[in-house]
């Protein structure tokens, strides 16, 4: 209705967890915005400048959501779930055979954070277009609006679906 562009910065360690998030429908909430974004026709625009995980991960704009141009600080942890979540259930017999598994479970931690959670891998992978320093930012999302200022996206007649929700 405006062309107003969007632009979101996402810090964002998951969405809450728990019977109590359930019943105040966290998820129905989370794919609200999930179908904002896909039926969205301005510039979509996301830097990631922290935490960014699962859930949360795709409701604060994602690439496979339909964003235009996805940044990334070198500070951004990209993963479907955190490194302590992860180790933990991936790496968990081998520390509890372990003979100090504190120890264990922080090398595991590091090593999973290390090779998995990094910017540059999620760059190498195509989820981010570019790892940027902070300082860059906003030369970023100017560049980034000028090339999407004539984005064009083709919809049928009604611009506006009806959310299921």
């Amino acid at each position: 209705l405006f062309n107003i562009p969007v632009v979101t910065f996402q810090d964002c360690p998951g969405f809450w967890i728990g019977s109590e998030q359930e019943w105040k429908g966290i998820l129905r909430h989370g794919a609200k915005t999930l179908f904002a974004w896909a039926d969205a026709t301005v510039p979509l625009i996301s830097i990631i400048i922290g935490k960014s995980y699962a859930g949360a991960h795709y409701a604060m704009l994602d690439k496979s959501i339909g964003a235009d141009l996805v940044f990334a600080w070198p500070t951004a942890k990209i993963n479907i779930v955190g490194a302590e979540t992860a180790a933990s259930v991936i790496f968990a017999k081998e520390i509890k055979a372990a003979p100090d598994p504190k120890e264990a479970a922080r090398q595991r931690i590091e090593e999973y954070r290390t090779k998995f959670e990094h910017p540059y891998q999620a760059a190498e992978r195509g989820y981010v277009d570019d790892v940027i320093m902070p300082r860059d930012t906003r030369r970023y999302i100017c560049i980034a609006l000028e090339v999407l200022q004539n984005k064009q996206v083709a919809r049928p007649w009604r611009k506006y679906s009806n959310i299921t929700l």
